[in-house]
């Protein structure tokens, strides 16, 4: 027994060494912004210098944007973080980063409580180490974005449920609602994985006990939400919780895949002709050029397409960016993802339990947004972490099928 708690641990440590090692070298070779990073500094810095959320003008090059004040065209989680480790701790980048480690690190361990609490000695300590190894959602600390964020408060919820799943008591489901709304809060994701894990704890749990966690759920998720959606009623007009982000992204889903070149389109340059990509009247726009769109490719197209862009998105391996085709690179990195996935699979089925739903289900939920968006393989970065586990077991379970039948081979030639 002692032997088995010192291997516990040092599976863990070396993974924790593993996931600080790869993300201080994501944090020395990789560029710390991108377009979406100036979104959320403008936004963070106009809360703090004027008291107002709110989008300043020709953000990103859209000159002809005269800003938006006030706003939602973003969740509001993430500019408070940048406020509070960005603005107020001296402007640097490196500060952010670091506080984006520790959140990746702490998730890594939220994991790894959360599947030895549900699955207890049927989990292969040694899978934490595929953690690891399927290391691109490890590299996103480096940059200003909400991936760290939203990863670390998606495996808090997951923990916070499979506790509550245990004892049933009141407090710990008001507290998975209140993590559940600054879930929401960060990215909009957050909403479609909440319904999604909601499904998985009915299926833990049946109706009978199911319908316990509901009152404590949503009060706590209330908590969180309902101010945000007053200051919207109050200084926009709209009883909503939601960014204006839906416009766009439900138009370049509307898009043939392998259009990258969206900004050229007739219908961009139209919908955005007097502002930026993403506030209230260009969103408008772009839902009805989606509507349009979706309208005339017919049901069939709409749907093939949505079932193909999912399908793309988890056969590329996450980071090789938009490289396709026949080129070495290409094909490598998606046999690569293949062979994880079918690992994955494998270990689904050896563990094989009801409780395993509150894994597979975050996933699930992010894999359902990737028709409604880009479609890109960072969306699915917070759900990494369930699929390198499940491919560590399935690994594990087929190296030791292995070594069995090795093993037998062996003392009938020797016998």
């Amino acid at each position: 027994m002692e032997r088995f708690a010192i291997n516990q641990h040092r599976s863990l440590l070396i993974a924790v060494i593993g996931v600080i090692i790869i993300q201080l070298i994501g944090i020395l070779v990789l560029t710390p912004t991108s377009f979406d990073s100036f979104e959320y500094l403008s936004i963070s810095q106009a809360i703090l210098q004027d008291g107002e959320y709110s989008a300043p003008p020709a953000l990103n090059g859209f000159d002809a944007f005269p800003g938006e004040s006030p706003t939602n065209m973003r969740q509001p989680g993430y500019p408070v973080f940048l406020i509070v480790f960005y603005w107020l701790l001296g402007s640097r980048f490196l500060i952010v980063q670091l506080m984006q480690l520790l959140l990746n690190t702490l998730s890594l361990c939220l994991i790894y409580m959360t599947v030895k609490r549900i699955f207890s000695d049927r989990f292969r300590d040694a899978a934490i180490l595929f953690v690891v190894l399927y290391f691109p959602w490890l590299l996103i600390s480096s940059s200003i974005l909400t991936e760290s964020l939203f990863t670390f408060l998606l495996w808090l919820f997951i923990y916070s449920l499979a506790r509550y799943q245990e004892n049933l008591r009141f407090l710990n489901g008001m507290i998975s609602g209140v993590i559940f709304g600054a879930l929401v809060l960060t990215k909009p994701a957050g909403l479609v994985i909440g319904i999604t894990c909601s499904v998985a704890m009915l299926l833990i749990l049946q109706w009978k006990r199911f319908r316990k966690l509901i009152p404590p759920l949503l009060l706590g998720t209330l908590l969180l939400v309902l101010p945000w959606m007053f200051r919207n009623h109050m200084s926009l007009g709209k009883l909503t919780f939601m960014p204006t982000t839906s416009g766009y992204n439900l138009w370049v889903a509307s898009l043939p895949i392998g259009s990258n070149a969206w900004m050229e389109v007739d219908e961009f340059q139209v919908a955005t002709r007097d502002g930026y990509y993403i506030d209230a009247q260009s969103s408008a726009r772009f839902e009805e050029f989606a509507m349009q769109n979706f309208e005339s490719d017919g049901v069939i197209r709409v749907v093939t397409r949505a079932i193909a862009r999912s399908a793309l998105a988890w056969s590329r391996f996450p980071g090789s960016g938009g490289r396709y085709g026949l080129n070495l690179i290409y094909i490598g990195s998606t046999l690569l993802q293949l062979v994880i996935l079918g690992f994955a699979v494998v270990g689904i089925v050896n563990l094989r339990s009801r409780v395993t739903w509150l894994l597979i289900m975050p996933v699930l939920g992010l894999t359902l947004l990737l028709p409604l968006t880009k479609g890109l393989t960072r969306y699915l970065l917070p759900g990494i972490p369930a699929i390198a586990l499940f491919a560590g077991q399935g690994f594990l379970c087929v190296f030791d099928r292995i070594q069995d039948k090795l093993k037998m081979n062996r003392k009938l030639t020797t016998g």
